[in-house]
């Protein structure tokens, strides 16, 4: 798996070149993927008619990762956005990124490691984003961070080999460089889905560890039964993962956290919102719904709430209560219209 020279102490992978053409993409699974996420990415484009910012809708249709729809059942999500992308730029990065690392790592551990390396990773990493991450998700990013997890923990094993060998260590290489330096970048950009990333970057160092300990090479003594145990921690870890990222209680608990942390009204609004898509009757959240669409004049959300919330008797106190905050809040005109309201209710 890998040479040595011994002049230089430093680990020699021969470059291998990607086969030229059609020889790529037809021989190669890095090719069959890249060919795969191009017809998809082209299909999407003329469904949704935009090449650049698809819609959120579209996104959702063609098998992002929602957690609702996780919630709903749908757990075929956590494997569909990996061949999804958000518009040209993402695409063409994605593919770009896939087709410069996918073959070396491929000639390197073997058709049916990558395959299951690529997958796994991409599954793990969406369970990972539907862990800690509220937003639609959609990329091929879980599965290349697995990639450069494989590649990262190689290296690391090649330095460790070196160091036994000859008392120095391999110098920094390549993948520990891409993995510094997309894990900062990932932390500056906001729109990237970390938790996705991490989640993939954890599952390629995993299975590459596995991959040593059961695969014949030249690093590492080959220990079966430990590569049989740290496999089936990680299946059993993809499957409770899965398991907790697709309950509604867990969702649930997640959106009323994000509601009372958030600071901004839009923020909380939209929590609030999303626990009643989740639980719709929830009289909790319609009435800090209510209260919120009160304070900022989005009667029309208000009412619908009221309306809801009087269906209740037991409800009557409660209201009270926010109109007394609006109250004392100086908010006159959002009470008054709570108000009427409650009149209105009142004399039909």
């Amino acid at each position: 798996m890998y040479q040595v020279d011994k002049e230089r102490q430093a680990p020699i992978i021969p470059p291998v070149p990607a086969p030229k053409g059609l020889k790529f993409f037809s021989g190669t699974w890095s090719g069959r993927i890249i060919i795969l996420n191009t017809i998809i990415f082209i299909l999407h484009s003329l469904y949704d008619g935009n090449f650049l910012n698809p819609s959120s809708e579209s996104l959702v249709a063609w098998g992002a990762k929602d957690n609702f729809l996780l919630v709903e059942g749908q757990l075929w999500r956590f494997l569909t956005p990996i061949v999804l992308h958000v518009g040209l730029i993402h695409y063409a990065f994605n593919n770009w990124a896939l087709y410069a690392l996918g073959y070396q790592i491929e000639h390197l551990i073997g058709k049916r490691w990558f395959v299951a390396l690529y997958l796994l990773s991409g599954i793990g990493g969406n369970i990972a984003s539907s862990l800690f991450s509220l937003g639609l998700s959609a990329g091929a990013s879980s599965s290349l961070f697995g990639l450069l997890g494989a590649g990262f923990y190689l290296e690391r094993v090649v330095g460790a080999r070196l160091n036994k060998d000859y008392g120095k260590a391999a110098r920094p290489s390549m993948y520990s460089g891409m993995v510094i330096a997309n894990l900062v970048l990932g932390f500056m950009i906001p729109q990237i889905d970390n938790a996705a990333h991490i989640g993939g970057l954890l599952s390629g160092v995993t299975l590459a560890y596995v991959l040593l300990r059961m695969k014949p090479n030249r690093l590492l003594a080959l220990n079966p039964k430990r590569s049989k145990i740290v496999l089936g921690f990680f299946l059993v870890s993809l499957v409770l993962g899965g398991g907790l990222a697709s309950s509604k209680i867990f969702l649930k608990e997640r959106l009323n956290l994000a509601y009372l942390t958030a600071e901004e009204p839009r923020a909380q609004f939209r929590y609030l919102t999303q626990i009643l898509r989740l639980s719709p009757d929830d009289d909790d959240a319609k009435l800090a719904r209510l209260e919120l669409s009160l304070r900022y004049g989005n009667y029309s959300i208000a009412k619908v709430d009221f309306f809801q919330l009087m269906q209740s008797p037991r409800n009557d106190v409660p209201l009270n209560q926010v109109e007394s905050k609006l109250i004392q809040d100086g908010h006159m005109e959002a009470a008054e219209v709570l108000r009427q309201l409650r009149s209105a209710t009142k004399s039909k």
